[in-house]
């Protein structure tokens, strides 16, 4: 028995050994840390593409504030005159895989004539395309 100098006798004080809890402790996270990567789902992390990547495969008309637009996409060596602008679009779309025809994406400067974009969306829908996107940016101040 044990003596207590305060309490007086008790019983005898129970010890628990931590060593094979310790051990079984760790099997288990060597066993879950092996286990793991083996059966967990497969995540799919697309590949980064560049901007030039991205607008590679895509018609872009950019008109600006004056008589100029560009066309890109079309092998035109610079700015275009704006009624020029269907026939290098026209171009431009026929360079694309017949997938890749239907649309067209326009930016127009705020200060572009409302005629001028109303050409461009008509010469859109003469050289067979669906679909036009807008682009806009908010002007700085």
């Amino acid at each position: 028995m044990h003596r207590d100098p305060i309490a007086g006798f008790r019983d005898p004080l129970a010890r628990i050994d931590l060593t094979p809890f310790i051990g079984v402790a760790l099997v288990l996270l060597l066993v879950s840390m092996v286990i793991t990567p083996g059966n967990g789902p497969y995540h799919y992390t697309p590949k980064a593409r560049t901007s030039a990547e991205m607008r590679r495969g895509m018609v872009t008309v950019y008109l600006g504030p004056y008589d100029l637009a560009y066309v890109e996409g079309a092998p035109s060596a610079g700015p275009v005159r704006r009624t020029e602008i269907a026939h290098w679009m026209g171009v431009a779309l026929r360079a694309l895989p017949e997938d890749r025809r239907g649309t067209v994406y326009l930016d127009a400067h705020y200060n572009a004539p409302y005629a001028d974009v109303l050409s461009v969306l008509s010469a859109a829908s003469d050289n067979g395309v669906r679909r036009v996107g807008l682009i806009t940016v908010p002007p700085r101040d």
